[in-house]
């Protein structure tokens, strides 16, 4: 309905906001299902940025940093994993831990779109060992996890949630 409220809508009798439409452009949703799988959207790498760097810090109107920068934040003036958490967050989801994208590569042949997929997924961690410039990945070829990969790379999204 435009810029009027409520831009609203109901899901699963909860009322839920409406107003990003970023993400319906690019994204396929995929089935949700009755049980422990849940819903999923491949992003694939259409998604946008955060600004991490410290002239982001010191801007008042910009919310992106400290929402989704992390506490130590990459420096980076593009950092694609907090544009990941972004995105999802944009759709109501949030970006897999290890044991749910591992569970979904597993079951990917159920899901058309993703089936062939092959590359890198951001996961939601941030490397222990260098939080600040590196994300941990999940590789959908090589059914592999990593944190080896810098914030900048432009890696893929699979968002999940209920």
């Amino acid at each position: 309905n435009g810029k009027k409220g409520p831009n609203m809508e109901t899901v699963s009798k909860r009322p839920r906001d409406i107003r990003s439409f970023r993400l319906a452009g690019f994204t396929k949703k995929l089935p949700c299902e009755n049980g422990s799988k849940g819903c999923i959207a491949y992003v694939g790498t259409s998604y946008s940025t955060v600004n991490c760097s410290t002239a982001a810090a010191s801007d008042d109107e910009t919310t992106d940093y400290a929402k989704y920068c992390g506490p130590t934040p990459s420096g980076f003036t593009s950092d694609y994993w907090a544009g990941a958490k972004k995105v999802c967050d944009e759709a109501g989801m949030y970006l897999p831990e290890e044991a749910e994208i591992k569970q979904i590569w597993k079951n990917r042949a159920e899901y058309s779109e993703i089936s062939s997929v092959q590359g890198t997924f951001w996961l939601d961690k941030e490397n222990p060992g260098s939080p600040k410039y590196v994300g941990n990945y999940y590789d959908f070829s090589t059914d592999w996890v990593s944190g080896t990969h810098w914030k900048y790379n432009n890696y893929y999204v699979l968002c999940v949630g209920n």
